[in-house]
C-alpha cells in the first residue's frame, strides 16, 4: 500500500525514507511498527508474489499501474496517504536540489540517468508543494528541475514547470521568484514556433531584483541574466552580467560566461573575440569535464574554422 505512493518505482533506500517511521504505523512489525529492517524482507516477498518488478540490474522496483492503483485506494483508508506523500515529496526534493549541480559536472552523466529514472517521482514531488501551497519548495524544485531540463532540451516543459510553481501564492525567498520568473519568460518565448517569435517585454521590477541576486548564491542565475538582458535587448546588461559572470569563483558558470561572449561577438562579427572566448570556454569545459558546455562550446570552434575557410578544423570539433 504504501509503495503506491512512487509513480516512477523507486529503490529499497526511497522505500525505507519514505515508508518506514514513527509516522507511518502498521502491524508488519511485533511493536506495531515497520522498521528499516524489514524492508528488504517484505520487498522480496512483493517480487515473489508479482506485485512488484524489478527494473534493470534490479536496483529499483515498480509496481504495474492497476496494482498501484488499487494499493493507494486501500493505502487512502489507512489516513496514511497525507504524510506518506509529504515524506515523498521532501525525499525526492532532497534527491533533485542534490543533483542539480553535479549535473554540471564530470558526474553528469551518472545524475542525469538517476533523475531521468525518478522523473515522475520529482514532478509528483512539485505537483505536491503546489497543492499545498508551499511556494519556496515549489519554486526551488522547479527551479532545480530546469537544469535537468536545460541538458535536454526541453523548455517547453521548464515553461510548464515554472509556471505552476509561480502560480503558488504565498512567501518564497524574492530571489527564487525571481529567477523563476525569468526562466519561465525565456523558455515560453524559446517554446514558441519561429512564426510567433518574439522577445518578451522589459519589466523593471523584474530587472531590478535579477541585478539584485547574489549570482554565488544562485549559480543558474549567473546564466540567466544575460540571457534574460538579450531577449530584452538590453545590450549593456548583457555585458555587464556576462563579465561579472565571468570572473565568479563558481567554475561552470564561468566557463559558460566565456561560452556565452563567444556566441555574442560570433552574432556581432567579431570573430577574432569568438575565436579566444570560444577557446577559453572550451579548455574550462574541459578542466571540469562537463559534456553539455563542452559540445556547445566545440560547436562554436567548429562555426569559425568554418567560416575561416578551415574546413577539416571544422569537422575535427563538430
Amino acid at each position: 500500500m504504501r509503495f503506491s505512493v512512487f509513480p516512477a518505482g523507486a529503490t529499497p533506500d526511497a522505500v525505507v525514507t519514505v515508508c518506514v517511521g514513527e509516522a507511518c504505523a502498521s502491524e508488519a512489525g511485533a511493536d506495531g511498527e515497520l522498521t528499516a529492517d524489514d524492508v528488504d524482507e517484505l520487498l522480496s516477498s512483493l517480487v515473489d508474489k508479482s506485485l512488484l518488478q524489478p527494473l534493470a540490474d534490479g536496483a529499483r522496483l515498480r509496481m504495474l499501474e492497476t496494482i498501484r492503483e488499487f494499493g493507494a485506494e486501500k493505502l487512502a483508508g489507512r489516513g496514511e496517504v497525507g504524510e506518506l506523500r509529504r515524506r515523498h515529496a521532501a525525499h525526492y526534493t532532497a534527491l533533485m536540489l542534490e543533483a542539480a549541480p553535479r549535473l554540471l559536472t564530470r558526474d553528469q552523466l551518472s545524475w542525469l540517468a538517476r533523475v531521468r529514472a525518478d522523473r515522475d517521482n520529482v514532478l509528483a514531488a512539485l505537483h505536491y508543494w503546489c497543492d499545498a501551497g508551499e511556494a519556496d519548495s515549489a519554486l526551488s524544485l522547479a527551479i532545480a528541475l530546469s537544469i535537468m531540463a536545460l541538458l535536454l532540451g526541453a523548455d517547453a516543459d521548464t515553461a510548464e514547470w515554472t509556471g505552476e510553481a509561480l502560480a503558488v501564492p504565498g512567501d518564497a525567498d524574492p530571489g527564487l521568484r525571481a529567477i523563476a520568473e525569468a526562466v519561465h519568460l525565456v523558455t515560453s518565448v524559446l517554446d514558441s514556433s519561429a512564426a510567433t517569435l518574439t522577445a518578451p517585454a522589459g519589466r523593471p521590477e523584474l530587472t531590478g531584483q535579477l541585478d539584485a541576486i547574489d549570482i554565488e548564491k544562485y549559480p543558474i542565475a549567473g546564466l540567466l541574466r544575460p540571457v534574460y538582458a538579450l531577449f530584452i535587448k538590453d545590450d549593456g546588461r548583457v555585458r555587464e552580467y556576462l563579465e561579472q559572470a565571468r570572473g565568479v569563483g563558481d567554475e561552470w558558470l564561468s566557463a559558460a560566461a566565456w561560452l556565452m561572449t563567444a556566441g555574442l561577438a560570433e552574432n556581432y562579427g567579431q570573430v577574432d573575440e569568438a575565436r579566444f572566448h570560444a577557446a577559453e570556454a572550451v579548455k574550462r569545459f574541459r578542466v571540469l569535464g562537463e559534456r553539455w558546455g563542452l559540445s556547445m562550446a566545440l560547436r562554436t570552434i567548429g562555426n569559425i574554422a568554418a567560416l575561416d575557410g578551415e574546413l577539416d578544423d571544422a569537422v575535427t570539433a563538430y
